[in-house]
């Protein structure tokens, strides 16, 4: 696992176009965006541990909610919604293994709990599997934020752009569109795929 600190307004870049950053850090509660392909608006998420085996995961600004026998499902505001301005939200308590449906392109889990600590699995048809996020307690005005992403390389967000300004210079622009969505690409001399 890979433990960075993060503040509000930072954010950390997962390839394949997966962006998790920090809203909020008060006490114990923390607040995330999650940014992923196919999820339309961005979901305001949080996680609390109220047992040694169950999570508070706290979606915002829902719409709608359904609970059926498939789980549960909610559907999220767009920015300028009511219920954004509200800054409405809808807790549910999750045990492990259990998750909740944010739309068609997003599902937000409960994956462990360590200390109090919990991990937060991120999947999603456009996602890659594996995404945990673990949410390590809160130190004064940042959170440790801990990031399982096999097979992903994981960046500060204020570094992305430079390991993009790296990637155009060294593949040129033809290829720039596949280095952004982190699929291999095709060397310039070699004809063979490369991933960068």
């Amino acid at each position: 696992m890979l433990v960075l600190n993060r503040r509000p307004g930072e954010s950390i870049v997962i390839e394949h176009g997966v962006q998790v950053s920090v809203l909020s850090v008060s006490d114990r509660k923390v607040w995330l965006s999650i940014e992923a392909p196919g999820v339309d608006p961005p979901v305001r998420v949080s996680a609390t541990a109220v047992s040694d085996t169950e999570a508070r995961i706290e979606i915002g600004a829902p719409v709608s909610m359904a609970v059926d026998d498939n789980g549960v499902r909610v559907e999220v505001a767009h920015p300028g919604h009511a219920a954004v301005r509200a800054q409405a939200t809808v807790g549910l308590n999750r045990r492990i293994g259990e998750s909740i449906a944010v739309g068609d392109a997003l599902r937000v889990g409960l994956g462990s709990l360590a200390k109090g600590n919990p991990t937060l699995t991120i999947e999603g048809p456009e996602i890659a599997e594996g995404l945990r996020i673990t949410l390590i307690r809160p130190v004064g005005s940042y959170v440790r934020v801990g990031v399982e992403a096999p097979d992903r390389r994981v960046y500060r967000k204020e570094l992305w752009a430079d390991v993009m300004a790296a990637n155009r210079a060294a593949a040129g622009d033809g290829e720039l569109s596949a280095l952004l969505d982190g699929k291999p690409h095709r060397g310039p001399d070699r004809g063979q795929h490369s991933a960068v």
